[in-house]
């Protein structure tokens, strides 16, 4: 007798491999989940032994470069102190801050007219200022003086104040104004500075008058000295690229 084969009823077919799909994506995601598992539980064991290995590293530099950080650290403070009392800190006995003049500065420009008549007022309130150091190294005729208090208002304000004794050779801090005009202006040498004799009428004079003050001094040779001693240093320092070395001297000198 022939044996009739099972056949199973399409619905049913269709349902059972829908069920071994749904099977084998179950088994996929919980593969995954458990492969992200194991990888989350690695990096939590591995995150203590990466914090001690840089941990180690930092100490490992910090032996070996720690002096040298020192004594780089104290020289950037020294020089960033030097520069402010050079630069920032001053003060006149009012609390105000002076201008800082070059030892070019002069009372009027070249637009002020035949005898500076365009440049008034002729007179004015004291103003204070700061001259810095060295004005009286150069001998230029540019830098000429005319008289001697009161001064022509076109002279050099730095040189006629160290003239005058109110601004020392390092620079210093003083007032200034204008005065109106004068008939004379006669040469005289003082304090390193000796001025032109102008004996005509001149509308606008300057004069000066010494003021208590803070920090005026220029600081500028310190910075420079001291700058080259700290040069000097890294060079007897071990382990020093000269890089550093090189870049120090830029900053030192720049200032």
């Amino acid at each position: 007798m022939r044996r009739i084969p099972d056949v199973r009823p399409l619905g049913t077919r269709f349902r059972s491999r829908s069920e071994r799909k749904v099977s084998a994506s179950q088994d996929h995601s919980q593969q995954s989940l458990e492969d992200e598992s194991r990888a989350s539980v690695q990096n939590v064991q591995l995150a203590p032994v990466k914090t001690i290995i840089l941990k180690d590293a930092i100490f490992a530099w910090l032996s070996v470069n720690l002096l040298v950080l020192v004594y780089f650290s104290i020289s950037l403070a020294l020089l960033v102190l030097l520069v402010y009392l050079s630069f920032f800190a001053a003060s006149m006995e009012d609390g105000s801050a002076p201008a800082f003049l070059s030892c070019r500065s002069w009372g009027f420009g070249t637009s002020c007219g035949l005898w500076g008549v365009d440049c008034r007022p002729f007179e004015s309130d004291w103003t204070a200022f700061r001259c810095p150091t060295r004005c009286t190294l150069d001998q230029s005729s540019s830098l000429a003086v005319y008289g001697s208090s009161p001064y022509r208002a076109d002279s050099r304000i730095c040189r006629a104040a160290v003239h005058a004794g109110v601004v020392g050779p390092n620079g210093g801090c003083a007032f200034y104004r204008f005065a109106g005009a004068a008939n004379a202006f006669y040469s005289s040498t003082a304090n390193g500075v000796t001025t032109t004799e102008f004996l005509s009428w001149f509308p606008k004079t300057i004069e000066f008058k010494e003021a208590f003050s803070t920090h005026c001094s220029d600081l500028s040779w310190w910075i420079l000295s001291v700058g080259f001693i700290t040069v000097t240093g890294f060079g007897l320092l071990p382990r020093v690229r000269p890089v550093i070395m090189f870049y120090s001297l830029v900053a030192w000198v720049f200032f």
